[in-house]
């Protein structure tokens, strides 16, 4: 295409834009006000509501205060809370998410087939049975194939996280000693981005039917968990898929009933998000009409502005209107002026050449008169 033709078509695509305008801007400005509406930081959780929850929850369980971490994100504004955020405790089966992060993220930048075979084990069957019935030969020799030093591999799980190494524990790559706040904020990096990480919430999600955190909400929510569990450590951390799903992560040491403990605590949260629900819905729905007060009022001060403009291009029109009638009054008044003067002076001149006639004539008769009377006589 030349580059005239392409003005051209240029040109009548501006004039087609042109003639629409008002309906796409009108359009625009409400779509607008709900992408504000959505994109504003909003603030729903309140520390003194779950704390107060969390204190009931191990008050009525009788668990002691300082062998238990838990970690909660809502994941519809990012906010978290912890209870003991940064006690620090032995991962058991918990260090197979950042594990697994790391291998299914390879196969996301293409350097591994996920149906490819791992020193003879295909990678999609040994997720699975780590994820969903924590397989531990398949992690070790995960761990060991890509990282024959494993603290080289545990040096890489903090950013997994957001978070650098001066976050995590002492000695962190050595003791795989994690804390609700990593866990927590590893697993709102998995629900984020889950094509970074092919296939790990699918098998998370067939995790433990009827056990831990799926033990009282199986049937109601979707779940994707994970337990860890070695000698008196026993955990579990998952994503519990309400209206808007929540993040619990859920740590302890030397707690029995492990699996009661951490069902009641994910029905409670639960329950719990149902209020932020709520609550984040009441928000949007007072920025929303906020935002349309301000484009009511923006409208209004431009209709306002429209209407005084309109007034002033009518005044100049009319001062303009009344200026041209003035000249035009004056311009008709001087060439009736210097029309009555050309005839004035065309009558005063036609006067006085009669005049002169009738003199020339009256001269002319008087010299004839005495020779007339000389040749009479």
């Amino acid at each position: 295409m030349c580059w005239k033709s392409f003005k051209t078509l240029l040109s009548l695509a501006l004039c087609a834009a042109l003639l629409l305008v008002s309906a796409p801007f009108a359009a625009a400005a409400d779509e607008g006000e709900e992408d504000a509406a959505e994109e504003k930081q909003y603030s729903v959780l309140r520390e003194e509501e779950i704390a107060a929850l969390i204190e009931d929850y191990l008050t009525e369980n009788r668990i002691p205060r300082d062998k238990i971490g838990i970690g909660f994100l809502y994941t519809a504004t990012g906010e978290e809370w912890y209870y003991n955020g940064d006690l620090a405790l032995y991962s058991a089966s918990l260090y197979k998410l950042p594990l697994l992060m790391l291998v299914s993220n390879m196969v996301a930048r293409g350097e591994l087939e996920q149906d490819g075979l791992i020193e003879g084990h295909e990678l999609t069957k040994m997720e699975e049975a780590i994820l969903t019935v924590s397989n531990n030969q398949y992690a070790h020799l995960l761990m060991n194939h890509f990282w024959p030093r494993n603290s080289d591999c545990r040096l890489l799980w903090p950013e997994l996280a957001g978070m650098q190494m001066e976050d995590m524990p002492p000695r962190f790559e050595k003791t795989s000693a994690f804390t609700p706040r990593f866990v927590t904020r590893l697993l709102y990096n998995l629900y984020s981005h889950p094509d970074d990480y092919p296939m790990m919430l699918d098998f998370l999600k067939q995790a433990a039917p009827d056990q831990f955190f799926r033990y009282q909400l199986e049937g109601r929510y979707e779940v994707a968990q994970k337990m860890g569990y070695y000698e008196q450590y026993h955990h579990t951390a998952g994503i519990i898929y309400t209206e808007n799903p929540i993040i619990v992560t859920y740590m302890t040491v030397d707690i029995p009933a492990h699996g009661r403990f951490s069902g009641d605590l994910a029905l409670r949260l639960a329950d719990y998000a149902q209020t932020l629900d709520e609550r984040l819905q009441e928000e949007k729905q007072a920025e929303r009409e906020r935002l349309e007060a301000e484009q009511r009022q923006r409208e209004e001060e431009a209709r306002k502005a429209e209407e005084e403009r309109l007034r002033r291009e009518a005044e100049e029109r009319q001062a303009r209107e009344a200026a041209e009638a003035e000249a035009e009054r004056l311009r008709l008044e001087t060439e009736a002026r210097e029309q009555r003067e050309l005839t004035l002076a065309t009558a005063v001149g036609g006067a006085l050449a009669a005049a002169l006639t009738v003199g020339a004539i009256v001269l002319m008769k008087k010299r004839r008169a005495p020779k007339e009377e000389r040749k009479q006589a």
